[in-house]
């Protein structure tokens, strides 16, 4: 059975706040089709939040605590940390994390470039046969990009036992990565999000888009899957 592991405490003021911040200043509008072929309203580009100095460091210390935490509390053991470089122009997400994460945990970072089609240019860092790698990326819709990268890291001699993201936008990425033997951590899902704090996220939405068609910008951000356990 897949589980869905929420690592934040949304009732803690300060873990609540910033990723009701980092939701509501990342999330677009847009109409689209996903990988998956089912429809979408909205989409996450997260390095709107990163690019703000303050707002990477106080992220890094979040996600740092978060995989101390993982880490002694779960028998997903790791001692790579890969983070996904998703090419063809769109938002590289984590990777902007890269050089503030390198000072903070023990762990090897390496990335992972799913897209090249030459093996030994798939992943830049250095990476062992027996190495056990948790993938660290920004949104899991379908886990398709997940388990791409997990498969290069399986060609390569690693292992991807499970991966951490900021959301889970609970559209099957937790159901599709366990048939694969990964397990998904979050530190929260839109679905909880959206029930927890859905009137800060609007008010943050519209103040930067000031337009009474968009007021149904969260009519699917709480995704479809229910099954939630919280560990924060």
């Amino acid at each position: 059975m897949a589980y869905f592991w929420e690592l934040a405490d949304l009732k803690d003021s300060r873990e609540s706040a910033l990723l009701t911040r980092a939701a509501g200043l990342s999330l677009r509008n847009s109409e689209y089709t996903l990988t998956s072929g089912g429809q979408s309203s909205h989409y996450f580009d997260l390095d709107l939040f990163l690019l703000v100095k303050e707002n990477a460091i106080e992220l890094t210390d979040f996600l740092v605590m978060k995989m101390a935490y993982l880490k002694k509390s779960s028998s997903f053991l790791f001692n790579k940390i890969a983070l996904i470089d998703k090419g063809e122009g769109g938002p590289v997400g984590l990777i902007l994390l890269m050089g503030l994460l390198t000072s903070k945990v023990e762990e090897e970072l390496i990335i992972v470039r799913p897209q090249k089609s030459l093996l030994k240019g798939s992943v830049k860092g250095e990476l062992n046969v027996g190495d056990k790698v948790l993938i660290l990326s920004d949104v899991a819709t379908t886990g398709r990009t997940i388990y791409s990268a997990a498969e290069k890291i399986h060609s390569l001699g690693g292992t991807v036992s499970s991966s951490l993201v900021i959301f889970d936008r609970k559209q099957g990425a937790t159901e599709n990565l366990f048939i694969k033997n990964i397990q998904l951590f979050s530190l929260t899902s839109t679905a909880t999000l959206i029930k927890e704090k859905k009137q800060e996220l609007e008010e943050i939405f519209h103040k930067k888009i000031k337009d009474p068609e968009k007021e149904t910008i969260l009519f699917d951000f709480g995704g479809r899957s229910s099954t939630v356990i919280s560990v924060g």
